[in-house]
Parts: structure tokens; sequence; C-alpha cells
């Protein structure tokens, strides 16, 4: 599963995506600055091969991870 070859945070963010948290809510939770977020959460769709935010999140959902 590509979810798989995530790193810890990378595959928190992508679950917190899944929630529907916004950018600003996951750079509140992580204790990072929004910008992280924005940066890893494009590398996390690149690496998954999802095109959108949304895409992401459905990748997660049917891998079970919410």
């Amino acid at each position: 599963m590509l979810l798989e070859q995530l790193a810890p945070r990378e595959r928190e963010m992508a679950i917190a995506v899944a929630d529907g948290a916004s950018d600003a809510e996951i750079a509140r939770m992580m204790l990072v600055a929004e910008s992280t977020v924005k940066s890893t959460l494009e590398t996390v769709r690149t690496k998954v091969g999802a095109r959108t935010r949304v895409d992401l999140a459905v990748m997660v959902v049917r891998a079970g991870l919410v």
C-alpha cells in the first residue's frame, strides 16, 4: 500500500486531512508552521500519487486509517 511508505508525521497529517482538518488546524495540532503542513502534504501527495487533497483523503479512508 502506498500509504505505508509515509513517515509517521506524514501519515498523521494525511489522516488529519481525511478527518477534514484544514492546514491551519493541522499546524496547531502538530505544533508546526502552516507552511510546513503545506509542504509536507505536497510531498505526501507526490509519494502516493494523489493529485488533490480529496484524492489523498479517499486513499486514507480506503486504507482504513480513519
